[in-house]
């Protein structure tokens, strides 16, 4: 590879050598994932996972996280024309070898599929688990999932079941449509972030290398197959509408019709649609101001108002969705419904840990065992959160705000999954970033790809987070963020 301080010099063969290291590295990380990732049923060898086999993953990921960061090298210099197709073929490369990849880092796409199953059976997946339905897409769920109900919106059980249609009876190819749904999702998502960046004034390579380019997205989205990436797709899309289309009416509308679909996959996208209002007025009503400064917010009355009818749209189009698709309303009580996650994310968790050393034999050292616990607190810690954010919301970006209010949703479930940090970091990026936000983010996204275990065992220590963020961050300082990135700049994006 070349030299980083020589990068600039020839942007598209050096891109084209940085993509073929990562392409190398997503290629080791497919090759390890038929042994070591989650294999139906997560019939996991744990000799070879530990093993021969983790060690080809492994460095697979580093590959996958030093082309990233040599290509952001690229990225962040503003004086590199032609980035913004740049970052499309090299992540587009990057993500094919994954394509073919066992599932890694998650045993969810299984679910989504045995779930489908009851569904494509005629049984109401939010009333039985997959042991309703005995067969291979059953065999293929883990055991904790095996008689749970749907926690998922109509919209994802019903577009999942048409995937199980076609690949009855095998899981395999079930697990391989999904994938193509998924990088569907993902190219959509780049689309709207990349007209998203064009309102804000950003530039959407940036946006673009930040999120979807990067490799903690990459094995999340593409390598494990979590439906974020159709939710993120309308979730986006609603907020670009909304930031881009001059009719407030028809703004609101499509967009909040677009986020409640996004919601029918992922009932927490309802969040935004209190602010796509504030979206409209700060980007789309004020377009001709190119200085954010002389933008300004609507009035609290005329926000009411708006807001009020985004919701209702939004609202509306997320419950129609339901009976569209041959689902009653029952769906509403299973949505959102898991007690499985990651505790250092998990606010309420962590008042847990605390609670567990002053009272041991009143609270349960177990996070799973102390959910009814946890829960209350978190939906307290998000409600005034929401509030706070809510009321100072018309001092800010909007785009800031509804990176706030995702944030919110996820530290405040007492089972998050990292993979929800995507939430909120797309519309970080596409809004302008200062020099330490940006380390944070690209420091952040570099650790989880490389501490995520390629299966759910064994688990990697989490002391291991704070060990690899600090010299990665040093690392990025030093030789990833040019002297000219080092403060924000309102660029126009590339070609």
């Amino acid at each position: 590879m070349p030299s980083l301080s020589r990068l600039t010099d020839r942007p598209t063969a050096a891109t084209v050598v940085i993509a073929g290291v990562g392409v190398v590295g997503s290629a080791l990380v497919a090759r390890a994932s038929y042994v070591v990732g989650t294999l139906p049923g997560h019939h996991l060898d744990r000799a070879a996972a530990t093993g021969a086999y983790r060690w080809p993953y492994e460095i697979g990921v580093a590959l996958l996280v030093l082309a990233w960061l040599a290509l952001g090298r690229l990225v962040l210099d503003p004086t590199v024309p032609g980035m913004t197709r740049r970052v499309c073929w090299a992540a587009a490369a990057m993500a094919a070898p994954l394509l073919v990849a066992a599932p890694v880092t998650s045993q969810d796409v299984w679910s989504y599929l045995a779930q489908a199953n009851v569904a494509a059976h005629g049984l109401d997946p939010y009333s039985v688990g997959p042991n309703a339905v005995p067969g291979p897409f059953a065999h293929a769920v883990a055991h904790e999932w095996t008689d749970h109900p749907s926690p998922y919106g109509p919209l994802w059980v019903g577009l999942s079941r048409v995937v199980v249609q076609i690949a009855q009876p095998h899981p395999w190819a079930g697990m391989f449509l999904l994938r193509l749904v998924a990088a569907a999702g993902i190219v959509a998502t780049g689309f709207a972030l990349t007209r998203l960046c064009r309102a804000t004034g950003w530039r959407a390579e940036v946006a673009l290398w930040l999120t979807l380019a990067g490799p903690f997205a990459l094995l999340m989205l593409v390598g494990a197959v979590h439906n974020d990436s159709v939710m993120l797709a309308l979730l986006v899309g609603g907020v670009t509408v909304a930031a881009t289309v001059r009719s407030l009416r028809t703004a609101i509308l499509v967009g909040a019709v677009l986020v409640g679909a996004a919601a029918a996959v992922k009932v927490t996208a309802l969040v935004a649609l209190p602010f796509l209002p504030l979206v409209w007025h700060w980007y789309a009503a004020d377009s001709d101001a190119a200085d954010p400064a002389n933008r300004r917010p609507p009035t609290l009355g005329r926000w009411i108002v708006a807001g009020t009818a985004s919701v209702t749209a939004g609202v509306a189009a997320l419950l129609l969705t339901g009976p569209l698709l041959g689902f009653d309303l029952g769906w509403i009580s299973q949505v959102g419904d898991g007690t499985v996650g990651v505790s250092w994310l998990s606010v309420p968790q962590q008042v847990g840990n605390l609670l567990h050393l002053v009272a041991p034999d009143r609270v349960a050292g177990h996070a799973r065992d102390r959910y009814s616990l946890m829960h209350p607190i978190g939906l307290a810690l998000l409600a005034l959160g929401l509030a706070v954010v809510t009321l100072t919301a018309r001092r800010r970006p909007p785009l800031r705000t509804l990176t706030w209010v995702t944030l919110l949703l996820v530290v405040s479930s007492p089972a998050p999954r990292p993979w929800y940090l995507l939430w909120p970091l797309v519309f970080l990026a596409a809004d302008r970033l200062s020099p330490r936000a940006l380390v944070a983010v690209v420091a952040g996204s570099a650790t989880l790809a490389l501490w995520f275990p390629p299966a759910v065992h064994p688990a990697v220590p989490e002391w291991i987070l704070p060990a690899l963020f600090f010299p990665l961050a040093a690392l990025i300082v030093l030789t990833v963020l040019p002297t000219t990135a080092r403060r924000p700049t309102s660029t126009p994006p590339s070609a």
